[in-house]
């Protein structure tokens, strides 16, 4: 298949065109792209204005302007292949539209030359459910056959937009925190933390990557990664020094008696590590905070259970800070 070519105004001479082999050997095509560039600066006389540029170009036309909840409607009924609809990713960008963090993008609803909707049925959905009108961009007069190529690339992920060390373990952390904000700990699995907010939460509480780093090499703590960094993260908050010590004997099992919360824990832990049938994430959790809680105030304890028919979910000591 040939390769469609921009044309460049100013046409290269055979000499400059020679300047992109040194010695007979090629230059890699990155140093020839900026080569190139500056050759055509030079010879021009004037910096190109790559936005004038693109306007200048014959494209399809775009409007941006209001979906509303009833023009979402009608756009959905304009589908005529529907992709499956991913339930999660509605939910998350109907979080977004509640939370008032919803942005203009440039990205966009894209209708066919026939008037059908080729992409933008997870922000239809979202915006009919939530009933909110948004502002977006519209693309118009697409071909209709390029259907089954929209919407090929991968989203972001929470790890995706952290640069820092453990990123997964640290994206994973930061979900934990996203639940204790809202107050759904006991359900953290359902709630969703869009990767755009992930940068501003995690410059909010930048201790968790600390946290982070710690509970990649603390795999004495017989819990999931994301639970002993969450937990440390939080236990430091409240007390630092305290908290290394709960975690240090949480590890080691040192000087631990069997009225002593943290031995507790730690026995229900090896033995949780030990078995098939693991507990719940959200029983651990629970466990955990009403462990540190005994700990934090020298409450000896004969037994530790958390029993969710008969129990609230229990709390941490101290609140999180308001934004």
């Amino acid at each position: 298949m040939k390769m469609r070519a921009f044309r460049v105004e100013t046409a290269l001479s055979s000499e400059e065109v020679g300047m992109f082999n040194v010695h007979g050997a090629p230059v890699r095509s990155g140093e020839v792209m900026q080569m190139l560039v500056e050759t055509i600066r030079h010879k021009n006389g004037v910096l190109h204005d790559p936005l004038k540029a693109v306007r200048s170009m014959k494209i399809a036309a775009a409007r941006r302007g209001p979906l509303t909840p009833e023009l979402a409607s009608m756009l959905l009924e304009t589908m005529g292949h529907n992709r499956p609809l991913r339930s999660r990713r509605v939910e998350r960008y109907r979080q977004s539209m509640r939370e008032g963090t919803w942005a203009y993008t440039g990205q966009g609803i894209v209708l066919s030359e026939s008037g059908r909707m080729l992409n933008g049925q997870h922000t239809c959905s979202a915006v009919v459910l939530e009933g909110v009108t948004i502002e977006i961009l519209f693309v118009l007069d697409v071909p209709d056959e390029v259907w089954n190529r929209m919407d090929r690339g991968i989203e972001k992920t929470v790890a995706d937009m952290v640069e820092v060390p453990n990123r997964a373990l640290v994206a994973a952390i930061l979900r934990l925190v996203q639940a204790d904000i809202v107050g759904s700990l006991n359900s953290h699995s359902s709630i969703i933390l869009d990767a755009s907010d992930a940068p501003a939460l995690l410059a909010r509480f930048p201790d968790v990557i600390e946290a982070g780093i710690w509970a990649a090499s603390a795999r004495a703590v017989r819990m999931m990664s994301s639970l002993r960094g969450y937990g440390r993260w939080r236990t430091d908050r409240q007390d630092k020094l305290m908290s290394e010590q709960f975690w240090a004997r949480l590890s080691d099992g040192e000087g631990l008696t069997r009225a002593n919360a943290v031995y507790l824990l730690r026995e229900r832990l090896l033995l949780n590590a030990s078995t098939k049938a693991k507990l719940p994430t959200n029983e651990v959790l629970a466990l955990l905070i009403k462990c540190w809680t005994a700990f934090s105030t020298g409450t000896p304890m004969k037994t530790l259970r958390w029993t969710p028919a008969y129990e609230k979910f229990p709390t941490w000591p101290q609140p999180l800070p308001a934004t």
